[in-house]
């Protein structure tokens, strides 16, 4: 599913790249899971820019646009990108339930080596300090 969501990704930044050829000014901006160019508003309802769609504004002034082409190619990113969050969360879920079984056995684990750092820093700090050096117990 990550494999999908770069590749839809790249598609939509190739398309993307192609259109800011003709488009001025202009940047790639990521909002809400879609890719959108930055125009200055002044740009944005000219030309090949006046069929696309306002997304909103940027700093500056400037427009958040979404091309015509660009809009498949948005919405197939969007679905690739809700598929791998989808797997991430079920791979996360799996691991969860796998780890819940010991952590009663972790906790005593961090507990010891908490533990034992401290004894080492209170060792090193005798040791610098030329002072009593703290034995381990």
């Amino acid at each position: 599913a990550r494999n999908d969501m770069r590749s839809a990704r790249q598609r939509v930044e190739r398309a993307a790249s192609a259109a800011m050829a003709g488009a001025g000014k202009a940047s790639l901006e990521e909002r809400n899971g879609r890719m959108l160019l930055v125009v200055s508003a002044s740009a944005a309802g000219r030309g090949a820019l006046s069929k696309a769609r306002q997304m909103g504004t940027a700093a500056g002034g400037n427009a958040l646009i979404e091309l015509p082409a660009l809009v498949a190619l948005n919405d197939k990113l969007a679905s690739a990108t809700a598929a791998a969050l989808e797997e991430e969360r079920r791979a996360l879920s799996i691991l969860t339930s796998m780890v819940r079984d010991s952590a009663d056995a972790i906790e005593v684990g961090i507990e010891a080596i908490g533990a034992i750092d401290a004894a080492c820093c209170r060792s090193r700090f005798g040791a610098w300090s030329r002072g009593v050096v703290a034995g381990v117990w």
